[in-house]
């Protein structure tokens, strides 16, 4: 049986892919007992759909976020299911369309800015929960609710989603087939993973560098500021062509524009204070006499994000 990229959402409306289920969790909109609440996106079809690891932050999953089939059996899905179509015809058009060829069907696209269709979302949810009653087993949908099954490529807001894609293509040794569409409102700018990801000590600091928007991660500690009115990243390595310890700071403004329901809720700064993990900012680079600084960018905690992801046992990032 085919694996499950995508699953129907009654509660949005749509499909979606493990990795957005679990975005939507962290920004509050889908909750813990939705996990268990997705079917197929087969037309008709009422296949019951786990999403595993999805009510989890990026520290506590040992893996990113799946789907699993809630019944395991031969049977599951139903007799005349479209949903091995489906993703067939999704990889030939992406395989047509951009000349990548994806195995999990995935055109990865990221914004700066929070999407427009979250009022619609929470409409669609509004509109589920009214009728969630008459609608306990999807087995027979409107015309009309067929097109919310199809299958599309998905389109994320929260860097751990980005980095949910990062880990699973740096551990199969794709960064560099797999790409992603960063989306300003202005204009969009199309990246490897391989270049979008900057693994601090495997990078010196060039004057181009200092100009872009960059993903820098590295193994790093949290400690609160002298007055504890904000935080200090330190990491514990080095960019190749300097010697000043690299820092970022997160003030009280910086959590204040923070989207992020799960990330402010469990106070993730604040709960691993004195932790060594590895810390991911989307960034820009600014040197100075003493140090050397990565600023947020934009300024809010949704460009942030914490894992224990012990990625140094990769084979691509031992070699790279």
């Amino acid at each position: 049986m085919v694996k499950i990229d995508f699953a129907y959402c009654p509660k949005i409306g749509n499909c979606i892919d493990a990795v957005k289920a679990n975005e939507l969790w962290l920004d509050g909109i889908l909750n813990d007992s939705d996990k268990r609440k997705f079917v197929c996106p087969g037309k008709t079809c009422s296949a019951q759909i786990t999403c595993a690891n999805m009510d989890k932050t990026k520290i506590e999953q040992v893996r990113a976020p799946y789907f699993v089939f809630t019944k395991r059996s031969e049977t599951v899905h139903a007799p005349k299911c479209d949903f091995e179509e489906q993703v067939e015809l999704l990889r030939e058009k992406q395989d047509s369309e951009t000349r990548i060829s994806q195995e999990n069907c995935d055109q990865i696209s990221f914004r700066m800015n929070r999407p427009e269709d979250t009022k619609t979302m929470k409409l669609s949810i509004s509109s589920y929960l009214s009728n969630e009653d008459k609608n306990d087993d999807n087995r027979e949908l409107p015309e009309a609710e067929h097109a919310k099954r199809q299958i599309t490529h998905s389109n994320y807001y929260l860097l751990s989603s980005l980095i949910d894609k990062y880990l699973i293509a740096l551990k199969e040794d794709k960064l560099d087939r797999v790409r992603v569409l960063i989306e300003y409102p202005e204009k969009g700018y199309t990246y490897k993973l391989s270049t979008l990801f900057k693994r601090i000590h495997n990078i010196g600091i060039t004057k181009d560098l200092k100009g872009k928007t960059k993903i820098f991660y590295g193994k790093a500690s949290i400690k609160y500021n002298r007055d504890k009115t904000g935080y200090w990243i330190s990491f514990q390595e080095l960019f190749k062509t300097s010697k000043k310890e690299v820092l970022c700071f997160i003030n009280a403004e910086t959590i204040k524009n923070t989207v992020n329901y799960q990330f402010k809720e469990r106070n993730l700064l604040k709960n691993n204070v004195d932790r060594e993990l590895y810390v991911f900012i989307m960034g820009k680079v600014k040197e100075t006499e003493k140090n050397v600084y990565i600023n947020i960018d934009p300024n809010n905690l949704d460009m942030m994000a914490v894992s224990i992801d012990d990625i140094l046992l990769t084979k691509s990032f031992i070699e790279g």
